[in-house]
């Protein structure tokens, strides 16, 4: 597999532009690509939305996982709760 470039394609072919999100639909999610590119711009990558995400939502339920033989209809959720806001690294880990 070649290595990355870092390079984005900015124009297609004709015969690709069927490809993608319909021309109807585009106007629908204008407000999602530009904070797409206001993140760019920034110096977002997909990789750190992803991690921001995981520490935000997924680490939290990770921390409190249950194992599957506790998981039955009769089992005690005393001292569950969802977190409000995001927990620091020194919390997850």
């Amino acid at each position: 597999m070649l290595e990355f470039t870092g390079r984005l394609i900015e124009e297609v072919l004709e015969s690709w532009r069927r490809w993608g999100v319909p021309e109807k639909d585009k106007k629908k999610i204008q407000d999602h690509i530009a904070a797409v590119r206001i993140l760019k711009e920034r110096g977002m990558k997909g990789s750190g939305i992803i991690g921001t995400y995981h520490m935000w939502r997924v680490a939290p339920l990770m921390r409190r996982a249950l194992p599957r033989y506790v998981m039955v209809p009769e089992a005690s959720f005393e001292g569950t709760a969802l977190a409000e806001g995001a927990f620091s690294p020194s919390k997850i880990a």
